[in-house]
């Protein structure tokens, strides 16, 4: 597809295309406006699994822009002279390749991450956003300052599996998103997770996923190998259930009370 006003050069499946020939910083016209959110809704359509990430000065014009690029997708941005410490940066764009990834899995958790307490759920999205850093379930528990008992608890009522295997999933989801760089080796996202070797990693693969990294990497789409993981991470049938038992407890409940009510009144 051609525009009046930017140029959209396609490159790689990974990186899926580069947008120039703008000015974020400058005060765009209607037609640029128009140009920019075609281009980055196809692109986001044909590479969903590609994160958007914006680096950009900050002025008013950018800002205006910046909120034009949230609207298709954008997750990230990243401030000229803020944010673009060399450390920083490399963090940030560390971070990427799982982020979609790691969205679409908590999603999928949904029911599930609403039944914990608060501070549990914001401590299992930690995990699956960062997951370096959480070796045992006590780094877990540690996070939402909680017991370990009462972290395996509360996972076992909402349908989860235990905090290791969910520690382990979420290493499997990043090493999934780093493998599909085909410049990364299995020895190196091994190593970026953790892992003492790269046959623990295959095991791991092996044990929850039924498939090795490297076929994984070949043939295993981002949106099949989220919804396996999903599967074997969390029985959202069993969270089902229990709120429908709720549901169903409460409605009797209520109707026994207005029954009552009704037979008081007359």
């Amino acid at each position: 597809m051609s525009y009046a006003t930017i140029r959209v050069s396609p490159v790689t499946p990974r990186i899926g295309a580069v947008v120039s020939n703008i000015d974020l910083t400058a005060t765009l016209s209607n037609q640029q406006v128009d140009d920019l959110h075609t281009a980055l809704a196809e692109f986001v359509v044909t590479h969903p699994w590609t994160p958007l990430v914006i680096y950009t000065a900050v002025t008013p014009a950018a800002l205006k822009a910046v909120a034009t690029l949230a609207n298709v997708g954008a997750q990230q941005l990243i401030l000229y002279r803020y944010d673009d410490e060399p450390r920083r940066f490399a963090e940030i764009l560390e971070r990427q390749p799982g982020h979609a990834l790691s969205a679409a899995l908590l999603h999928a958790f949904g029911p599930g991450l609403d039944t914990l307490t608060p501070a549990l759920a914001r401590a299992i999205e930690h995990l699956f956003r960062r997951p370096v850093g959480f070796d045992t379930a006590g780094d877990l528990a540690s996070s939402a300052d909680l017991t370990v008992r009462t972290v395996y608890r509360q996972l076992a009522a909402a349908g989860f599996e235990s905090p290791r295997r969910l520690i382990v999933g979420a290493r499997l989801l990043r090493a999934y998103a780093y493998a599909r760089d085909p410049e990364q080796s299995l020895e190196e996202v091994a190593r970026r997770l953790g892992y003492s070797a790269p046959r623990m990693l295959t095991r791991h693969m092996r044990e929850i996923v039924g498939i090795t990294p490297r076929a994984a990497r070949r043939r295993m789409p981002a949106q099949e190998f989220v919804s396996i993981l999903a599967a074997r991470l969390y029985n959202a049938t069993s969270t089902e259930t229990r709120i429908g038992t709720r549901t169903a407890t409460t409605t009797a409940d209520l109707t026994t009370d207005l029954t009552a009510a009704t037979t008081a009144t007359h």
